[in-house]
């Protein structure tokens, strides 16, 4: 595995793990670090040329704010949303306003398909969001990042098996083919002390690589 300083995550490595014309499934437990990764992604992104559509479900996007290094590139910035519970409606009518290179979704399982459905299995529901957000990503060409909370096991890319019960309603190919897992490994130790910087892991299913770095905690 490769290191390299947290705040110079370099553009080629998450060009290739988070590739244009795909939905990819950004996964880890609760307190992994899974919004301060994918809000460092949208920097690299926005360094880079790419216009961000940030969608914070569960933070306050004045939080995450303040706590990013400065982003955007000239006219290129990162835009944040912070208004709860959207749906694949939000999202669509957000694409007609402003065409964006990448959108990232913080997180999945915290949106509805529409907003006026009752009585569907949520499952189900969760499926065909994945689905959509897959399907929206290949017909504009675009990066589509989905944050998924897992539940909390140990996921260190050393098993065959794909993670957790949480998306068992996906297609294990599907699944298989878009998922990247962090993994941190005090995340499963009993001490209840963080360090300012750690080391973390992205693990990629399909390739059976990963890449390690340094997750800055905010």
């Amino acid at each position: 595995m490769e290191s390299s300083d947290f705040t110079r995550l370099d553009y080629k490595t998450i060009n290739e793990f988070f590739p244009k014309g795909q939905l990819s499934i950004l996964a880890a437990g609760p307190g992994v670090g899974k919004t301060v990764f994918a809000t460092q992604i949208a920097n690299q992104f926005c360094r880079h040329g790419e216009k961000t559509l940030y969608f914070c479900l569960e933070y306050d996007s004045r939080v995450i704010i303040n706590h990013l290094d400065p982003v955007g590139n000239g006219n290129v910035k990162c835009y944040f949303n912070d208004i709860p519970h959207i749906s694949l409606e939000d999202i669509q009518l957000a694409m007609k306003k402003r065409y964006f290179n990448v959108i990232i979704i913080d997180y999945v399982e915290l949106m509805y398909s529409t907003k006026t459905l009752d009585g569907i299995n949520r499952a189900e529901e969760l499926r065909a969001i994945w689905m959509s957000l897959d399907k929206m990503a290949k017909e504009n060409d675009i990066r589509i990042i989905g944050v998924s909370q897992l539940i909390r096991i140990r996921i260190d890319g050393s098993e065959n098996a794909l993670p957790d019960d949480c998306l068992s309603y996906l297609d294990r190919e599907f699944l298989k083919k878009r998922i990247k897992v962090l993994h941190r490994e005090s995340y499963y130790s009993d001490d209840s002390g963080k360090e300012d910087l750690e080391s973390v892991s992205i693990i990629e299913y399909v390739s059976d690589s990963s890449y390690s770095t340094i997750l800055k905690y905010i």
